[in-house]
């Protein structure tokens, strides 16, 4: 989740330069969808682990069935959206109200078959990654309505973004015993980089 939100957030915010600089004259629909999307994208990411970790298990019939029933509730909820007369996006809006629901019952579902407590993962997943998220975004929502739509915008709200959340994540996402591994891992990628630049 916290590597797809670094791509995900300044491209989320700045959707519509994007989509103009991509496709010229988007459809109608296209910006919101877009950005929907990607939130349910987001959203779906935190059950990942959770999925994992309950069909590793062998248990999973009553979790199968469970799942298999709030997702197809989908289909049937988005014909009546759509037949009453709403716009195509609320649709994904259901999809995501629907994911939510869903990540609610995986974790319910974690806690009793492999004792991954909901409220563990809550404190510790769940409200670290949003929280760096939505601190980091406040500086590039307001760079977002301040500024013209421009290329340079885009740049601006993208560096501020990144240059937030980086301290952000590790401080709330990266636990502590944790962190050593991740220096590690930046300094091999850091003398395989010099070593490169020597040969060249």
């Amino acid at each position: 989740f916290a590597m797809f939100a670094f791509f995900a957030i300044p491209l989320i915010i700045e959707m519509s330069k994007v989509l103009k600089l991509w496709l010229g004259n988007p459809p109608q629909y296209t910006l919101v969808l877009a950005q929907l999307v990607i939130v349910l994208s987001m959203v779906h990411l935190y059950s990942n682990g959770l999925m994992s970790a309950i069909q590793a298990t062998g248990k999973i019939a009553a979790y199968q069935i469970t799942m298999s029933i709030l997702i197809l509730l989908n289909i049937p909820i988005s014909y009546i959206i759509l037949k009453l007369g709403f716009s195509p996006y609320y649709c994904i809006v259901c999809f995501i109200v629907i994911e939510c629901i869903s990540l609610i019952v995986r974790m319910l579902f974690a806690q009793k078959i492999v004792a991954i407590k909901a409220i563990t993962f809550t404190r510790k997943v769940i409200i670290p990654t949003m929280t760096s998220v939505l601190v980091s975004s406040i500086i590039p929502v307001a760079i977002h309505i301040i500024l013209p739509e421009s290329i340079v915008r885009v740049i601006m709200v993208s560096l501020v973004y990144v240059f937030a959340y980086i301290p952000m994540v590790w401080l709330f996402v990266i636990e502590k015993d944790e962190r050593p591994l991740f220096l590690s891992i930046f300094h091999k990628v850091l003398r395989k980089n010099k070593q490169k630049i020597v040969i060249i």
